[in-house]
């Protein structure tokens, strides 16, 4: 599992920072991988970029990449 990107809503940022805690307590318990991206992202200067000149949420290729290299490099990615 992976969870919710940084976005520039700081409302809708402390809930993800919220459930991210309780997902991730579950997904322990259940032997499920989980990846946290959302830290990595609020302090990425790319993704803030990105997610900036687009709508807030989205980001476009740049961002996509960044995001796609930390699951590549993530070793539970693969089974």
């Amino acid at each position: 599992m992976i969870d919710p990107p940084f976005i520039e809503s700081d409302e809708q940022n402390k809930r993800i920072k919220k459930y991210n805690v309780i997902y991730k307590k579950i997904y322990q318990e259940l032997e499920i991988p989980f990846l946290s991206i959302f830290e990595r992202l609020e302090k990425d200067q790319i993704w803030q970029n990105e997610i900036s000149t687009n709508d807030g949420v989205q980001t476009s290729e740049e961002g996509y990449e960044l995001l796609a290299e930390f699951i590549k490099v993530w070793d539970k990615w693969r089974f």
